[in-house]
């Protein structure tokens, strides 16, 4: 019987350090991202919140990675030349505002784009919707000119608050998704 405990204590121990392990690991969606965002410094942009999941956990295999940034108008095609210096090439999303304009954006309708991600940003004539879907990695831009975007951060006073852009502002949603992980 203390056989049977202690083989049990032991496997319930190595159980959780697996589980301490995957949540410690980084991510590399992240990384990706932060490449993105760091190139945004000439339209002075501000990190509002971000969220994500390095896919190496028990509820999600996919690694991803979504900032809210507020930035200087005038400058926010700034982040098509951060995404090129990253190694992204981002042109117009033409399958996403397909797709927003049957969903409005709802990130829970997001299968409708057969596992691409949307930013979850309401579908509006103003926004800019930019994306590179060309490989595994995928990078999501929107530049919100007018109206709210609801956030989905980790921290649990910004979760499901939105932000509007300040006059002669946008707001910015980086997306970076990467493939299943084994």
């Amino acid at each position: 019987m203390l056989r049977k405990l202690l083989t049990l204590a032991v496997i319930a121990a190595l159980g959780a350090l697996t589980l301490v392990a995957c949540a410690a690991a980084s991510n590399p969606a992240q990384e990706k991202a932060a490449a993105v965002i760091a190139g945004l410094a000439p339209s002075h942009a501000t990190l509002h919140c971000d969220n994500g999941d390095n896919g190496r956990g028990i509820d999600n295999r996919i690694p991803w990675h979504t900032a809210y940034l507020t930035a200087d108008a005038t400058n926010a095609e700034s982040v098509i030349a951060a995404a090129r210096a990253s190694g992204w090439h981002l042109t117009t999303d033409e399958s996403a505002i397909r797709i927003y304009e049957v969903t409005n954006g709802d990130p829970g309708q997001s299968s409708a784009s057969h596992g691409r991600p949307l930013a979850g940003v309401p579908y509006r004539q103003s926004t800019v919707y930019l994306a590179d879907r060309g490989s595994d990695w995928q990078l999501v831009v929107d530049v919100v000119h007018e109206g709210s975007v609801t956030t989905y951060c980790r921290d649990i006073d910004t979760y499901g608050h939105p932000i509007s852009p300040a006059p002669d502002h946008v707001v910015i949603v980086v997306q970076v998704s990467g493939p299943e992980q084994g």
